[in-house]
């Protein structure tokens, strides 16, 4: 079954029986085409936990929804922060800015014009871009300029962005 996923603390001997006995079932379904029904239960499992409401983790509902997938984070609270998720980067070096997905937690960034590895030394900001085709996006930046413009990743369009000192944010210019 798609996303089902079962893990049973047994001792060592009783796992080996269990275990054994899983592969018999399963080998018998595979030659036969379908499931024997056995007269009583082979293995019972018992539910070992089931969060509750009050258990998961709440999220803040934010007024510019972004998919989870998208949402850049702050991954690590160490001297060096560490981000990942998308980030819209200007290296320090050369000047050249990038938009890009980071997969993984990283505390810094490659130049791929310069070559030049350039560490985050100050924490990002977000970046709110709201494009006229209706796509929205979320990311991170080091970017210190009051203005300037990035390319929407639906349609390619440029679209300009200001920073706003109020929120501490930089945001579409509507």
């Amino acid at each position: 079954m798609p996303e089902a996923s079962i893990a049973i603390d047994f001792e060592e001997g009783k796992a080996m029986e269990v275990f054994g006995k899983l592969n018999e079932v399963l080998l018998a379904m595979k030659k036969k085409g379908k499931a024997p029904v056995p007269e009583e239960p082979v293995i019972q499992v018992k539910t070992v936990f089931e969060p509750k409401e009050k258990d998961l983790p709440k999220r803040e509902i934010s007024p510019f929804p972004t998919p989870v997938w998208m949402e850049p984070e702050e991954v690590s609270t160490s001297a060096m922060p560490k981000y990942k998720g998308f980030v819209y980067i200007k290296c320090p070096v050369c000047g050249k800015e990038k938009g890009l997905c980071m997969k993984k937690e990283s505390d810094h960034f490659h130049c791929d014009s310069c070559g030049k590895r350039s560490e985050f030394e100050k924490p990002l900001v977000p970046l709110f871009l709201n494009c006229e085709c209706g796509k929205r996006f979320k990311y991170l930046t080091n970017m210190t300029e009051s203005l300037f413009d990035i390319n929407c990743l639906g349609c390619g369009a440029p679209v300009a962005v200001k920073w706003n000192g109020d929120k501490q944010i930089y945001e579409s210019i509507k």
